[in-house]
C-alpha cells in the first residue's frame, strides 16, 4: 500500500489528515508571494506542516484508504501500523524519511522530530495548474531625439540684410539702384585683401553713401612732447587743487571738547538740517562751545554749553533764563 500516496490526495481537500501514532499534517492557505532567492513570483498556495502530537486516530485515513482498495477497517488500521513502525525505525538508525509529494523526517541532536515540506506541490485546488513566474530585469533603451542641424545666425543675417534692401530697390532712384547692387554684391561676395587695399572706386560714389576710410595721421616727436607736456600741466593743476580742498578743510574743522555729563539744551529738531541751522544761530550769539550732541529718540539734540559740575551748570541756566534764551538742564546718565 502507497500510504503516502493517499495522505497527499487527502490534502487537497482537507486542511487536516492525521497519520495514526505518527502525526498529523496540516496546512494552510497563503497569498502570492515573490521569493527574492529564486527571483520568483509564487501563486497562492497551501503551507504544509507537520504536527507530532497530533496522533489519535479520528478515521479519515483509514476510512478513505478502505474504500480505495476495498478492504475492511481493520485490516487498513493494522497496515497502517506496521508501515509507521518502519518509519520510525529508519528515523532512529539516522535514516531520512522521504515522503513522495508532501516532505522529509529526520531526528535532530535532542531526538525531536523534524518535518521540511515538499516544494514541488501546491496543494490549493484554486491555483491547481499555476506555476511560480520567473522575474527578468527590463532594460529600457533611452530613446534618442533627432536634434537638427542648428541654423546658421550669420547665415540668416546675411539673407535678412539682403531681403531689406532687394524690399529698398523699388523706391530708389536708378543711380541708387546701382549702389544698393554694390552693397548686396560685397554682403554676399566680399572682397578679397587685394581689392579692399584699392580704395580708388570710392571717389566715383557718392561719399554719403560710401564714405571714405579713416587713415590714421602719422604724429611727429615734437607733437609727442607737446602733448606730454600738456598731460603733466594738467596732473600739477590737479595735485594744486587737492592741497587747497585740503588746507580749506582743515580751516573749516570743528574741534569739539569732551562733552560733560550737564548739557544745557538749547533746542531738539526732527530735521538735522534746522539743528544746524540752530547751531550756527548760537555761534553767532557768541557760545563757542554750542555743539550738536547726537540724535535722541529721533531728535537731534543742539546744546549751549556742557559742564561737569552741576552747581556751575546750573548757574549757566539761570543765566541764560534771565537773558530769555529758552533752556533746559539735562543729566547724562
Amino acid at each position: 500500500m502507497n500510504l503516502e500516496k493517499h495522505i497527499s490526495n487527502l490534502l487537497y481537500r482537507y486542511d487536516c489528515v492525521i497519520v495514526p501514532e505518527f502525526g498529523g499534517f496540516l496546512t494552510q492557505k497563503t497569498s502570492a508571494q515573490f521569493n527574492p532567492v529564486s527571483y520568483e513570483f509564487l501563486p497562492p498556495m497551501k503551507e504544509l506542516r507537520f504536527n507530532s502530537s497530533l496522533k489519535n486516530n479520528d478515521g479519515l485515513l483509514v476510512n478513505y484508504i478502505s474504500q480505495v482498495e476495498n478492504s475492511s477497517f481493520e485490516e487498513v488500521s493494522n497496515l497502517i501500523q506496521n508501515i509507521v513502525k518502519n518509519w520510525k525505525a529508519d528515523l532512529v538508525e539516522g535514516k531520512k524519511l522521504i515522503l513522495k509529494n508532501i516532505g522529509t523526517f529526520n531526528l535532530n541532536e535532542e531526538g525531536s522530530l523534524v518535518f521540511a515540506p515538499s516544494e514541488e506541490i501546491n496543494y490549493a485546488k484554486d491555483s491547481f495548474g499555476l506555476t511560480p513566474v520567473k522575474a527578468h530585469y527590463i532594460l529600457r533603451e533611452e530613446e534618442k531625439l533627432d536634434v537638427a542641424t542648428p541654423f546658421s545666425f550669420k547665415k540668416a543675417s546675411m539673407i535678412a540684410a539682403g531681403v531689406a534692401l532687394l524690399a529698398c530697390i523699388g523706391t530708389l532712384g536708378y543711380t541708387q539702384k546701382d549702389q544698393v547692387k554694390y552693397q548686396m554684391a560685397n554682403i554676399f561676395n566680399p572682397p578679397s585683401i587685394e581689392e579692399s587695399r584699392d580704395l580708388s572706386h570710392f571717389a566715383s560714389h557718392d561719399p554719403a553713401l560710401y564714405p571714405q576710410p579713416y587713415v590714421m595721421k602719422a604724429i611727429t616727436a615734437e607733437e609727442l612732447a607737446a602733448i606730454e607736456s600738456k598731460e603733466v600741466e594738467k596732473v600739477v593743476v590737479k595735485l594744486s587743487t587737492i592741497k587747497e580742498v585740503e588746507k580749506t578743510e582743515t580751516k573749516n574743522t570743528i574741534v569739539t571738547r569732551k562733552v560733560g555729563k550737564y548739557q544745557l539744551i538749547g533746542g531738539a529738531f526732527k530735521n538735522s538740517v534746522n539743528a544746524k541751522k540752530k547751531l550756527k544761530q548760537l555761534k553767532t550769539e557768541g557760545y563757542q562751545n554750542a555743539q550738536i550732541l547726537g540724535v535722541l529718540s529721533g531728535m537731534t539734540i543742539v546744546s549751549y554749553d556742557t559742564y561737569h559740575n552741576q552747581r556751575e551748570a546750573q548757574k549757566a541756566v539761570n543765566r541764560l533764563k534771565n537773558q530769555g534764551k529758552e533752556v533746559w538742564l539735562r543729566i547724562k546718565k
